[in-house]
């Protein structure tokens, strides 16, 4: 009888622990033009210690979204899904794949539009990102500028 409590108990301490080290680490969302593209990154800044990059060509509101978390049981090639999901909202973008050379690991790129990012955003809470085995618990905390530029580069070029 109380094993959905303590299951869901220990979910929320992993998921609070995930946020913690993003906080210990000083990660923090921000944003980075290369060239056309423009990036919305969870990370260090200028450093390779990132969560996910979520970027656009300028004028366009079709995104690209890379985890950078690593993954268990895909191999570079393999059809691959990332999500985004709070008890408020879930987006699913499809993908691929993808060798991390700096890490020597897998992880997954995949696409979407922009629409269903911010529908995680905007429920204000925070959302757990998740790949074949691999999860990591990100907070919308200080994403509303780098976002907002992030979304009027995509939207207007």
């Amino acid at each position: 009888m109380f094993r959905p409590v303590l299951m869901v108990g220990l979910a929320l301490a992993g998921f609070c622990a995930a946020l913690d080290a993003a906080a210990d680490d000083q990660l923090v969302w921000h944003t980075y033009a290369n060239g056309n593209e423009l990036h919305l990154i969870m990370g260090l800044p200028e450093s390779d210690n990132q969560i996910i990059d979520i970027s656009c060509t300028r004028g366009s509101d079709a995104i690209k979204v890379r985890s950078l978390i690593g993954s268990d049981g895909l191999k570079a090639g393999d059809a691959a899904q990332l999500t985004l999901a709070n008890s408020g909202a879930k987006a699913v973008f499809d993908g691929r794949a993808i060798p991390n050379d700096e890490t020597a690991g897998i992880d997954v790129e995949a696409r979407g539009t922009l629409g269903d990012f911010q529908r995680i955003i905007t429920t204000g809470r925070p959302f757990v990102l998740e790949v074949k085995g691999a999860q990591y618990g990100l907070a919308p905390d200080r994403i509303e500028k780098p976002l907002a530029t992030l979304a009027s580069a995509c939207k207007t070029g």
